[in-house]
C-alpha cells in the first residue's frame, strides 16, 4: 500500500476508534455482529445498475443465502452453481470445515432473491466458462483475459471495505 493510502486508512481507523469510544462499544476479538436483513437490503439497494453493481448484488445475496465465509464464496466456479426448478444448488468445495452442497431457494422478495440476482449477473456478464470465478471483478480472471485484478473479498464487493 502506498503512503497516501496507508495514511488515509489510519485516519479512518482513528475516527472509528473515537466513534466506538463515544458509544462505549468494546473493540477486540470475538464474533463480528451478524449482518441483518435490513442491512442486506440497504446494501442491495445501494448497488448501481451497472455491471459491477449487478455482480455485487449477486455476490452479496448469494453469500448471505449460503451463510458462507468469504473464502468459500471467492473459490466458487460456475460449475459449482447449478440451477434447478426450485432454486440453486451450490457446491461449496473449499471450506474451513468440510465441503458441502447448499440448496438456495427463491427469495420471497424479488429485490433480495439470490437466484434472480445470480441469473441477472450470469446473463449480463455473459458467464459461460465453467472454470470462471463468478466473483472475480466484472467476471474476468486476473490472468489477462479481461478487466479486473482478480477476486476481491465479499466485503469489498458489497462496498464495506472501501476507504474514503
Amino acid at each position: 500500500m502506498d503512503r497516501t493510502g496507508a495514511s488515509r486508512a489510519r485516519r479512518v481507523l482513528k475516527a472509528k476508534v473515537k466513534e466506538l469510544e463515544k458509544t462505549s462499544e468494546v473493540r477486540g476479538r470475538g464474533p463480528a455482529p451478524a449482518l441483518l436483513v435490513g442491512q442486506l437490503r440497504a446494501a442491495v439497494q445501494a448497488a448501481p445498475d451497472n455491471l459491477l453493481g449487478i455482480r455485487n448484488r449477486s455476490i452479496g445475496l448469494l453469500h448471505f443465502a449460503l451463510t458462507a465465509r468469504e473464502h468459500e464464496v471467492a473459490y466458487l466456479r460456475l460449475r459449482d452453481i447449478v440451477e434447478h426448478e426450485n432454486g440453486l444448488e451450490v457446491d461449496v468445495r473449499v471450506s474451513k470445515t468440510a465441503p458441502r452442497k447448499v440448496k438456495v431457494p427463491f427469495g420471497s422478495r424479488p429485490s433480495t432473491c439470490p437466484l434472480r440476482a445470480w441469473r441477472a449477473w450470469k446473463e449480463t456478464a455473459g458467464l459461460t466458462d465453467p472454470t470462471t470465478s463468478p466473483t472475480s471483478r466484472c467476471g474476468f480472471e486476473a490472468s489477462g483475459k479481461g478487466r479486473g485484478s482478480g477476486t476481491w473479498t465479499a466485503g469489498h464487493c458489497i462496498g464495506y471495505a472501501t476507504v474514503p
